[in-house]
């Protein structure tokens, strides 16, 4: 998904902060964050992602920097989760 999607961050380094951040070229496997603080590489974040299906809370690791922001991976992703996030990425098509 090529859209920009604004998510909330929750990370283990400052517990009780939230901080929120821009998503983009989403997939059932990962994300890219554009963020205004940085980040590192194997950093794991839990990021809340709204969508038409509801709020998905997610867990992402940091696996690369990239030019235009941080490529991420999601991890330990509950099958229902994976679920809504495929429905959400590639709806139904209805004539």
């Amino acid at each position: 998904m090529r859209c920009q999607v604004p998510v909330s961050l929750f990370c283990e380094e400052t517990p009780g902060i939230r901080n929120t951040a821009q998503a983009f070229d989403i997939s059932p496997t990962g994300l890219i964050l554009q963020t205004s603080f940085p980040l590192t590489e194997n950093q794991r974040i839990d990021l809340e992602l709204p969508t038409s299906l509801g709020n998905l809370c997610l867990s992402v690791r940091v696996t690369a920097s990239r030019q235009n922001g941080w490529a991420c991976q999601f991890v330990d992703v509950a099958p229902k989760t994976a679920s809504l996030l495929s429905q959400w990425l590639f709806p139904p098509f209805e004539p």
